[in-house]
């Protein structure tokens, strides 16, 4: 009788830690389903240095899938806010010098899914690697989701430099898996891939 009870307690326990375990590890964040691309830019690839001067320059991916480089490192853009940015980003004209790449539009359209599964509350793990100096800027991928009305959610995939961090989402995983393959393909600054 003392051995059943046992063995009972025994598998309540480890289905409790199971399920523990589960919770911690799967993301429950529904998502939101996209039929589509429904916005001007998608991602954007940040590089940001206050030594030697601002720095603020990169690319974003826009809609039709162009990849195109800009750079805010006039002294006007040190104080904006992201969203700024943005705004900026989303109403600028740019020419076909400015396009660093074309991207094939239905990997394009999977990460544009995947972004909106990422959880805007993911964990955001830091990184710890050697740094050499603590003056290398920061180089971060962010996706650009509209969650809620018109207003943008900068949704962090990756950031690397001073201080390393991975967001733990499973879809933002495969987000910075993906930037890696097609970043590889163009070795240019501000393009330069993650390590």
């Amino acid at each position: 009788m003392m051995e059943k009870r046992r063995k009972k307690v025994a598998l309540v326990f480890a289905a409790v830690l199971l399920l523990v375990a589960l919770v911690r590890y799967v993301d429950l964040y529904p998502g939101i389903e996209k039929k589509g691309i429904d916005q001007r830019i998608i991602f954007i690839y940040n590089y940001v240095n206050f030594a030697e001067g601002y720095q603020n320059n990169g690319v974003f991916v826009d809609e039709k899938g162009n990849v195109v480089k800009y750079d805010l490192s006039d002294g006007d853009w040190e104080r904006a806010t992201f969203a700024e940015e943005l705004a900026y980003l989303e109403n600028m004209e740019y020419d076909e010098s400015d396009v660093v790449m074309k991207l094939n539009m239905s990997e394009l359209e999977k990460n544009f899914s995947y972004l909106y599964k990422v959880n805007p509350n993911a964990r955001i793990k830091e990184r710890f690697r050697f740094v050499h100096s603590y003056d290398a800027g920061q180089r971060s991928l962010y996706g650009v989701a509209y969650l809620e009305e018109e207003e943008p959610t900068f949704i962090m995939i990756r950031s690397q430099g001073d201080n390393n961090y991975e967001n733990t989402n499973r879809y933002a995983r495969k987000i910075s898996r993906w930037w890696g393959r097609v970043s590889q393909k163009d070795k240019t600054t501000p393009f330069a891939p993650f390590k």
